[in-house]
């Protein structure tokens, strides 16, 4: 079992239950800053590869033959995983930028705005600004039943 191989075997103020040795949490650590992962992150990933070998245990697996290679690759592969979360992060908030209107209109331009719109609606009949304007929780549906067909709108159930 994992447990049993991979314990430390005593330090003071160690953790025994802790399935790394200080020496191979050091070593993770460095792969993990050698991999650019800001010192802000290096606990988490030190903890990832803690979790990986309770992992190991909890499944019944043998300990890896050299828990510290085992445990270099598991951080560097974290290291990696860490870079593309950032550049999908990166990614997201460029696309969430692009999407905002590059300026908000002043409060005199809104106003112009919502009275056009109204000018608009009351131009239209009142079935054309019933399906323009549904209520909040109405469904549009479309109904034919002579030879015109015309939108129409009802309750969402």
């Amino acid at each position: 079992m994992l447990r049993g191989r991979v314990r430390f075997k005593g330090a003071a103020g160690a953790d025994p239950a802790d399935p790394l040795e200080p020496g191979q949490e050091r070593r993770v650590r460095a792969v993990l800053a050698l991999g650019g992962v800001p010192q802000a992150d290096l606990a988490d990933g030190v903890q990832h590869v803690r979790l990986r070998l309770l992992e190991r245990a909890a499944a019944g697996k043998e300990a890896p033959r050299d828990v510290s290679a085992w445990a270099a690759v598991v951080a560097s592969n974290w290291a990696m995983d860490w870079h593309r979360a950032r550049r999908r992060q990166e990614r997201v908030g460029e696309r969430l930028a692009s999407l905002r209107p590059a300026e908000q209109p002043s409060g005199e331009e809104s106003s112009v705005l919502q009275l056009s719109v109204a000018h608009g609606l009351d131009e239209l009949t009142d079935a054309q600004r019933q399906v323009v304007a549904l209520p909040c929780g109405s469904t549009p549906i479309w109904r034919s039943g002579t030879s015109r067909r015309s939108w129409g709108c009802r309750r969402a159930p």
